[in-house]
């Protein structure tokens, strides 16, 4: 068996090379203050690898690593994610700063996990990986329909710009992406704030363009 005092170096020196507190690395593995403390003091007699995995998860590396099979740390992404796709890689720490950004403005906001994966059509797990910056990559239409939910701006959850303030710019690049990627956008949002887009053929365009000449438009009175 691996000595746990080197297990707990390694969770110990990655911890610190993340910036994190004790109390960060239990909120995002799950588990309580004092397990982490432990495993970081290498004070237990037997690994749990149900805990093992979730502090390796926490910390981005493998747990390999962490339980010393290997000396590289394999930083982890989390695959096959719908919010995984387009903007350039990034690092961990980079992750971290714009994880910090989505929390922390909604909690400033008062809303749930929950109620922001609702209004934006995403699992509630892929809103807690944001959350705790388990991504290497992100979607930049995602990234749009999460600020307009958090009534920010798209450059300031990636930490482009300190000023959280809603622009036109930001409705600009969006529409400019969507340009660029030369398909039909079907964009609808609720009056809870939830946004929905769709991308549709022409022909589906079209119908959806004869449907809409059918309906009657809907005064605020009647709101």
């Amino acid at each position: 068996m691996t000595n746990p005092k080197d297990i707990g170096r390694r969770i110990e020196h990655r911890r610190k090379e993340l910036n994190l507190t004790l109390k960060d690395v239990a909120d995002r593995a799950g588990v309580s203050l004092s397990t982490i403390s432990r495993y970081e003091r290498g004070e237990f007699d037997r690994i749990k690898l149900p805990v093992v995995v979730a502090i390796a998860n926490a910390l981005h590396v493998s747990h390999d690593y962490i339980v010393c099979k290997c000396d590289a740390p394999v930083y982890l992404s989390v695959p096959n994610d719908p919010l995984l796709n387009y903007l350039p890689a990034l690092s961990v720490k980079e992750a971290n700063n714009i994880a910090q950004r989505i929390r922390s403005r909604r909690e400033e906001l008062g809303l749930t996990i929950d109620e922001v994966a609702k209004r934006i059509h995403l699992p509630p797990a892929t809103i807690t990986k944001l959350e705790h910056g388990q991504f290497d990559r992100l979607d930049p239409n995602a990234v749009h329909a999460l600020a307009r939910v958090l009534a920010t701006s798209y450059d300031y959850l990636l930490c482009n710009t300190d000023d959280p303030l809603y622009s036109d710019a930001d409705e600009s690049h969006h529409l400019a992406h969507r340009r660029s990627q030369d398909t039909n956008v079907i964009r609808t949002i609720g009056r809870d704030g939830s946004i929905v887009e769709r991308e549709v053929t022409d022909e589906q365009m079209a119908l959806f363009r004869s449907m809409l000449d059918q309906f009657i438009p809907v005064s605020d009175e009647n709101v």
